[in-house]
């Protein structure tokens, strides 16, 4: 087969392959047949679900010839919506790192929206300390190798028959390894520092944010 043949076929076949992944139904058909458009909606609001999401099941259900009951879905929409709007559930959502969903009505919106913002403070407050551990542990860890590389390129250099030219090469290689462990060194204490004052920056978004006490620590 010719190379643009090929190609156009490849091209082709990804196409298919994402327009498949992409057009996977909401509805399954059984669900679409079951006519339980209440649970549905229900099901949908406590997902955090808008309203629109009903056109994705009819579009998944008309091919069955089967037609949403909007008003049973709207109907069970609102009150799972309601409940998923909830501020502690916008707080935990926070927590989590999930996403702000705003497809809360206007009267929960305000409530939901502070409620997230307050635990994606503690969400970020947390995801600093994390963050700066990870970095001291790894130039700790980096510091011990470079000892271990040290002492193997020191034996290296002790090698019978070893080129003048070989020699320079595993002594700049030391030199280098040196200069980055100084460097890591030297910057370790601004780095537990800083760590220090994440850990500060933690407990005062800790005590300073009531809903904690009925959050799960992570």
């Amino acid at each position: 087969m010719p190379l643009q043949s090929v190609v156009k076929f490849c091209v082709a076949a990804s196409l298919v392959f994402l327009w498949g992944c992409g057009s996977k139904p909401s509805l399954s058909e059984y669900q679409c047949s079951a006519g339980d458009w209440y649970t549905v909606g229900q099901s949908d609001g406590l997902n955090g679900y808008g309203q629109s999401r009903l056109l994705a099941h009819q579009n998944a259900c008309g091919p069955q010839g089967v037609v949403p009951d909007s008003k049973a879905y709207r109907q069970g929409w609102a009150q799972g919506i309601a409940q998923f709007c909830e501020p502690q559930k916008g707080y935990q959502r926070g927590v989590e790192g999930q996403a702000m969903s705003n497809a809360c009505p206007q009267q929960h919106q305000a409530a939901f929206a502070q409620a997230y913002d307050e635990g994606r403070r503690l969400y970020m407050a947390r995801y600093e300390v994390r963050q700066l551990e990870s970095a001291i542990a790894r130039a700790e860890k980096r510091i011990d190798s470079i000892n271990t590389e040290v002492i193997q390129l020191a034996s290296a250099q002790l090698a019978d028959g070893l080129s003048p030219q070989d020699r320079i090469r595993l002594a700049a290689n030391t030199q280098e390894l040196l200069a980055e462990q100084q460097r890591l060194r030297r910057d370790l204490p601004a780095m537990r520092q800083d760590l220090d004052e994440a850990y500060g920056h933690l407990a005062f978004v800790e005590t300073s944010t009531p809903r904690l006490l009925s959050s799960r620590r992570s």
